[in-house]
């Protein structure tokens, strides 16, 4: 059954590359014509990636309540917090009204590697946390209560204080090797996170760890 699991888990990463490879190729640059048609499809997908963010937390707050292992109580509230945190990235791309400060690709970028960092953060605690339950119901509102501050803390400082943080991009010249170095950083711990996932569900046979790596 465990091999079953993983030959699906591996056709759904196949099938997903596949047309990763497919778009890149084969779709132009443009095809929406420009930055006016762009942003409702932005914010479309991006909406969609809240929506799905937003359904993984509430599914592992809510299973088994307080018998849930510490690890997934962890990933929930970082999905929770990417959520928040992604929500002000459809804000603040280019062309799009302001929020408080003009958006900008700097300040889109800003929340787009915190919703990134905040995703790998979870899924390496769900691998690195112990699988024992919670001591205190309480815990899990500290828990929820801080990844909702760490996002706050993104907030502060993508609308409030751009002007502290690197310069991700510039105009007319592109983006600039921070951004890229950090994309590169995440790429990496998400290849990592995958690959400790694939030992561990190999090992177990867990739909759950499977599903994780997959």
């Amino acid at each position: 059954m465990k091999h079953q699991r993983l030959d699906l888990a591996h056709a759904v990463i196949l099938a997903l590359a596949v047309t990763l490879v497919v778009i890149w190729t084969g779709v132009p640059r443009d095809p929406l014509g420009g930055v006016a048609s762009y942003l409702p499809f932005h914010m479309f997908v991006e909406t969609t990636g809240i929506v799905i963010s937003i359904m993984v937390f509430g599914v592992m707050w809510n299973a088994h309540d307080r018998e849930q292992p510490t690890a997934f109580v962890v990933l929930a509230c970082a999905m929770l917090a990417a959520a928040v945190v992604e929500f002000g990235h459809m804000l603040s791309v280019a062309g799009m009204p302001h929020v408080v400060t003009p958006s900008s690709p700097n300040k889109g970028i800003t929340f787009w590697l915190a919703t990134r960092v905040f995703v790998a953060a979870g899924l390496v605690a769900a691998l690195m946390l112990p699988a024992s339950r919670l001591r205190s119901p309480r815990s899990r509102y500290a828990l929820l209560g801080l990844s909702i501050g760490l996002a706050g803390v993104v907030y502060w400082l993508g609308v409030g204080h751009q002007g502290s943080l690197p310069v991700f991009c510039v105009a007319g010249k592109g983006l600039r090797g921070v951004k890229i170095g950090a994309e590169y950083v995440i790429i990496a711990v998400f290849v990592i996170t995958a690959v400790a996932y694939y030992r561990r569900a190999r090992r177990s046979g867990s739909i759950l760890d499977t599903g994780l790596y997959a």
